[in-house]
């Protein structure tokens, strides 16, 4: 789906998710980080954001135990959308799994249960390493 138009505050709320492409965050996180730094206003990000999920260029992640929708950017350059991820539910960390062997359990799995999946938003949500150790 096309963005009806492309603004200025568009464009750099895009780059903002470029230079945070590892992060998950919520609306709040987004505003406090981006909105002075950006010149954009709170309004346009609470509009700009279901927009951006709906157009696949982020993606919009819901966690039940917090009840918070956080966002993240979908780095189609790199095949971002074409792979499966795993996430932090302590921290928010997203690792890719590029790793062929590790792409090939996942798709094991799937084959094996004759399940289709959305790679750009498939997720396996636990605990990083960094989280386990503290």
């Amino acid at each position: 789906m096309k963005s009806e138009y492309h603004t200025k505050q568009r464009a750099r709320l895009l780059q903002f998710f470029r230079d945070h492409r590892e992060s998950a965050m919520t609306t709040a996180e987004i505003c406090s980080a981006a909105c002075v730094s950006l010149e954009i206003g709170k309004s346009t990000v609470y509009r700009l954001l279901p927009k951006l999920a709906e157009e696949g260029l982020l993606t919009r992640f819901y966690d039940e135990n917090k009840r918070v929708v956080t966002y993240q950017f979908v780095d189609v350059e790199h095949g971002c959308d074409r792979h499966f991820h795993l996430k932090c539910a302590d921290c928010g960390r997203t690792i890719h799994l590029e790793n062929q062997e590790e792409q090939k359990a996942l798709e094991e799995i799937l084959r094996s249960n004759a399940f289709a999946s959305d790679e750009r938003h498939t997720v396996v949500l636990g605990k990083c390493r960094e989280c386990r150790s503290e």
